[in-house]
């Protein structure tokens, strides 16, 4: 939620990631479609996603709107970032960090692009 609130901004590009498919891995290219907006399903009690704690007057979550640009022609798996000594410091590649949203370098999006997915 915080790098929802704090760093993205519209126009900002983004891996389309499937944390949940076997293996996991990038597919496509987002873009930052809005500012960051407080999440109405945090207060909506019949979401997966109501928190107590949030309220319109207080929201405890955040939200940005992606819009699709490209899907990639296959998968580039996490197993395949992981074994690419260029991306070993790549947040997604390291030991415990798993978390939904994570920033990614330049230096990384591009390699990235120009490696796997052209």
């Amino acid at each position: 939620r915080n790098m929802m609130m704090n760093d993205m901004s519209v126009g900002d590009q983004a891996f389309i990631y499937h944390s949940n498919s076997r293996p996991p891995g990038i597919v496509g290219i987002g873009v930052v479609a809005s500012a960051p907006y407080p999440d109405h399903f945090a207060w909506d009690p019949t979401s997966p996603y109501f928190d107590s704690g949030s309220s319109p007057s207080n929201p405890r979550w955040w939200m940005v709107d992606i819009q699709f640009k490209v899907e990639f022609s296959s998968l580039i798996s996490l197993p395949q970032l992981k074994q690419d000594p260029h991306l070993s410091d790549m947040m997604v590649t390291q030991r415990g960090c798993r978390l939904s949203i994570q920033p990614v370098a330049k230096t990384h999006f591009r390699y990235i692009i120009e490696t796997y997915a052209s």
